[in-house]
């Protein structure tokens, strides 16, 4: 409406604010400014084959599912594609996963990106969960993007996904502009409590699921084994006290 652009990077300072900003970087050296979210052309992906694959079928993520997702294969490289979409549905990257029936690959990783973003500004899937989660008042958040899609298939679509068991500013910023809606740290098995009483505490009504009954293995995320069994911790969640209202 007002022709700004959403993602318009800042204007050429002057040269004193210049040597101010240098100034500010020698004093926090640690914190490096990531990179900006860039989006890519939507035909990028015709690049790809778009077609479920029976690795995630495997898992428990339909063809359906995956369709929605717009999961494809790269056939050049034999790789699982996961388009990857910021908050207002831009594609911004293009996440691929090593196949199974493939012995040999030159990519060390599992993961890798054919077209990079800056995934810590990034929340997997937030641009097609934020009414769900408004109208469900509940916000569950998973380490990867196949626990989301695993939670969609069961019908759950009020998930989203921060790629790793840390949050950064910027995904902070953004689960917390949904509003009053509680928010749900289901990070995987071998993230302990301590960690997950830290990662909840960044939000203001939160809690946060830990298997202290074990019904997971060592590295399941709280969907693997199924709607029931996720049904079971999310009723076992642990309130982050100090924080929660």
């Amino acid at each position: 409406i007002l022709n700004i652009d959403y993602y318009e990077k800042p204007k050429e300072k002057l040269d004193v604010l210049k040597v101010l900003d240098i100034m500010n970087g020698l004093i926090n050296s640690s914190k490096k400014e990531e990179e900006f979210v860039n989006t890519i052309p939507e035909n990028i992906l015709e690049d790809y084959v778009k077609m479920p694959n029976q690795d995630f079928y495997n898992e428990g993520i339909s063809p359906k599912t995956q369709n929605e997702f717009g999961i494809g294969f790269c056939l050049k490289d034999h790789l699982i594609t996961i388009p990857i979409r910021d908050e207002i549905g831009n594609l911004v990257g293009v996440k691929a996963r090593q196949s199974s029936w493939i012995d040999n690959y030159e990519f060390e990783s599992k993961y890798i990106y054919l077209h990079k973003c800056p995934k810590s500004k990034i929340v997997f899937n937030l641009d097609k969960a934020y009414e769900h989660i408004i109208n469900k008042g509940k916000c569950y958040v998973f380490e990867s993007e196949k626990s989301v899609m695993k939670m969609w298939d069961f019908g759950v679509k009020n998930a989203v996904a921060i790629g790793g068991h840390c949050f950064s500013k910027r995904q902070v910023e953004l689960i917390g502009r949904i509003g009053a809606v509680e928010i749900i740290v289901c990070f995987d098995k071998d993230v302990g409590i301590e960690e997950l009483e830290k990662e909840s505490s960044k939000f203001i009504k939160s809690s946060f699921i830990f298997d202290k009954n074990n019904l997971l293995k060592e590295k399941d995320s709280p969907i693997d084994d199924g709607l029931e069994i996720f049904k079971k911790l999310s009723s076992e969640r642990i309130k982050n006290d100090k924080n929660f209202v």
